[in-house]
């Protein structure tokens, strides 16, 4: 039996003619190399889900065709901010106009303990997010009407990225120190920040390194994967003296972000969550930025 007899369903017209934005697939795991701005490239398992658009004329899409180009990617590409190619070549190997894709992998960058000096690596949650649009006018025949022109229906090509990162960081509650005749209660708080980027973001600008010092620095203490009793002696004092509210945090590290726009990001939204020690439940901030727009 050959390919020929087999039937392709996918392939078959559908009367419905319903348009559909996103078709693909998820869940996918495979290795891939990584290469973030201003680190060496490391070998990562990222879960994957890819997409593109489908005609309401067509049945389905190929489903193996996105996971094709994947397994490829994965042997021979190089996972970065800027994968426009990698999407163009989806949309177009899927017969699609739009392509679409996220991964989400743990990335690891040594840390040093800040009295022992004893270094180890630790694990830093990152999401990137791709969407690619190709320039393309409507199919639909247009009547000629005076005065219009049909060249204002036709799509600039786009290319639209989301990078984001979780991270963890330690904070001291003020309330807590303000009552209590001895101590304060103390956090572990998770700060998730998404940068939105297109093609003309200065990619090689946006180092994962700087990112995260902006963002550990607006808690009370960073963290770390190895801690001896002079690293956390000082951790420890450092959370005491630099109390902070979940709105303290995200303030600070709004006014360390403020540069962004100068690389061509868009904006961002960014998140803190303290994951609290004697309540029930958990506090949080968000706040959404625009640079252009």
């Amino acid at each position: 039996m050959t390919d020929k007899s087999l039937p392709d369903l996918q392939n078959t017209d559908d009367k419905r003619n319903i348009p559909l934005q996103r078709v693909g697939v998820k869940q996918v795991r495979m290795p891939f190399s990584v290469l973030l701005p201003g680190q060496e490239v490391q070998t990562v398992s990222a879960t994957v889900s890819l997409a593109v658009d489908l005609e309401g004329e067509k049945k389905g899409i190929h489903m193996s065709r996105p996971v094709e180009k994947l397994a490829a990617f994965s042997g021979e590409g190089v996972l970065k901010l800027d994968m426009e190619d990698f999407f163009v070549n989806l949309a177009e190997f899927c017969e699609a106009g739009q392509s679409a894709g996220e991964f989400e992998f743990p990335y690891y960058m040594t840390r040093t303990s800040p009295k022992s000096g004893m270094t180890a690596p630790m694990a830093y949650d990152v999401r990137i997010r791709h969407a690619y649009k190709s320039a393309d006018a409507s199919d639909v025949e247009l009547p000629e009407i005076e005065g219009f022109d049909p060249a204002f229906l036709v799509q600039d090509e786009s290319y639209e990225v989301e990078f984001g990162i979780e991270l963890i960081a330690s904070n001291c509650c003020p309330c807590s120190k303000a009552i209590s005749d001895d101590g304060a209660h103390n956090q572990r708080i998770v700060m998730r920040l998404n940068l939105w980027l297109d093609q003309d973001t200065e990619f090689d600008s946006l180092k994962i390194e700087s990112l995260i010092n902006r963002l550990e620095s607006a808690a009370s203490a960073p963290m770390y994967p190895i801690l001896k009793r002079p690293d956390e002696k000082h951790i420890t004092e450092m959370q005491y003296t630099n109390p902070k509210f979940a709105e303290d945090v995200i303030r600070d590290a709004i006014m360390n972000l403020s540069d962004l726009g100068e690389y061509g990001v868009l904006g961002y939204d960014l998140e803190v969550e303290p994951q609290e020690s004697i309540h029930t439940h958990n506090a949080f901030a968000r706040h959404e930025e625009v640079f252009v727009g």
